[in-house]
Parts: C-alpha cells; sequence; structure tokens
C-alpha cells in the first residue's frame, strides 16, 4: 500500500476500534430490552413457535406422498448412499455420489435403522428427524433473536 507524504500509517487495532459498535456501559438497559423465557407464557410461546415450525415442515409431507413417500429425488439419493455406507460401500469409490459425504454420514444411524426394520420405516424416521432438527433451529434462532428483545423474537 502507498502511502502520501506527511500521512499517518493506521495499524488495524486502531482501524476496528474506529469502526467498534459502542455498547452501553450499564448492564442493565441492555438485559432490559432481552427477552429470555423466564415466565410459564414466554415458555410457552416458545414451544408454540416450535411446534409450528415442525408442523410447517410436516404438513407438505403428510399431505404429499406421506413420510414414505416420493416427494423429490435428492432424499432418495442421500438415503441409499447412507445405506450403502453402512453396508460398506464407500462414496466416490463404490459408487457415484454428486454431493459431499456428510449428508450421507448424517443419514447412516437412519440406514442402520432401515436394517433392521425396513428401508420405509428407516426413510421415515429419518424425515421426522430432520423435520424436528429444523423445529428445534426455529426455537434456537429465536432465542438468539431474543437478545435484542421480545419483538425481535417473535
Amino acid at each position: 500500500m502507498f502511502r502520501r507524504p506527511g500521512e499517518e500509517c493506521v495499524t488495524l487495532a486502531a482501524a476496528t476500534r474506529a469502526r467498534a459498535v459502542v455498547q452501553p456501559e450499564d448492564d442493565e438497559s441492555v438485559s432490559e430490552a432481552r427477552w429470555v423465557p423466564r415466565t410459564r407464557t414466554d415458555r410457552l410461546l416458545l414451544l408454540g413457535i416450535v411446534l409450528v415450525a415442525f408442523l410447517v415442515r410436516a404438513v407438505p409431507v403428510l399431505r404429499g406422498g406421506g413420510l414414505e413417500g416420493y416427494l423429490g429425488y435428492d432424499d432418495g439419493v442421500y438415503f441409499a448412499a447412507a445405506a450403502a455406507l453402512v453396508h460398506g460401500f464407500l462414496p466416490y469409490r463404490d459408487f457415484l455420489l454428486l454431493h459431499p459425504p456428510g449428508i450421507a454420514l448424517l443419514l447412516s444411524p437412519f440406514a442402520l435403522l432401515a436394517g433392521t426394520t425396513d428401508g420405509a420405516t428407516g426413510f421415515a424416521v429419518a424425515r421426522l428427524a430432520f423435520m424436528a432438527v429444523g423445529a428445534l433451529n426455529a426455537g434456537l434462532v429465536t432465542l438468539v433473536a431474543g437478545r435484542y428483545g421480545r419483538r425481535a423474537a417473535c
């Protein structure tokens, strides 16, 4: 970087301090704005958000093909990759997988369940588990947004 004669160099620390957001010094004003579900009503509100998030995911599946039905191509590919993985086949070496292997690893417990019951049961439980994870994420986002007040959280 070039400097003109007479200009001062600004260090990274100084530039960071110059752009930093100034927090109020008194912590009570910050804690009053935060929303933490302490009362029963607030906890029920948080539970309602989680339940609505679950239903938003579950109702289209149940109205469509059901938990075991065809809703698209990708979930079947991911589940088949997980089933192959638990049977000792490795992606990219033994079968073609055009996605990162993380989803096959995440679905492998459900593929094991499909090995002890049947494939449709493992597939349905996997769909329910991913719906539950999405609903829990909605609850966690609500708690994080509660840091900025009840209006942001709910």
